[in-house]
């Protein structure tokens, strides 16, 4: 499991969920390709964030500090790929909503992160 392709899946699998977690609370699950869209740039921002800090690499799970890293590349990540999917889908994004996305794909992304680096550290 504490291979760089689990990490690089696990990831996107998060990405994507929490960003269908988001359509359907919201009432707009039925606009796939809005979804596919901001999952799609929410992902490629994430890795683009991600992988100068080392977060790609299986041995950041052994690092002391890893959720630090995870926390300043979603809050650094989401926001960005928000302003990207509003510029291509030609739309406004609400003042408060990166703060929200941020949070919540930040406390995601550390779940999965968490369970991952237990698993690798056994």
């Amino acid at each position: 499991m504490c291979t760089k392709r689990a990490l690089w899946m696990g990831d996107a699998v998060i990405l994507f969920f929490i960003t269908y977690l988001g359509f359907v609370t919201h009432g707009t699950q039925s606009h796939l390709g809005r979804w596919l869209l901001t999952s799609a740039v929410t992902t490629a921002v994430w890795y683009l964030a991600a992988t100068p800090v080392g977060l790609m690499e299986p041995a950041s799970a052994l690092q002391k500090r890893w959720w630090l890293w995870v926390v300043w590349a979603t809050f650094l990540s989401v926001p960005l790929a928000l302003a990207i999917r509003a510029l291509l889908l030609r739309q406004a994004i609400a003042p408060l909503f990166p703060f929200a996305a941020a949070g919540f794909n930040a406390l995601a992304m550390l779940l999965w992160r968490g369970v991952y680096t237990i698993r690798c550290r056994r």
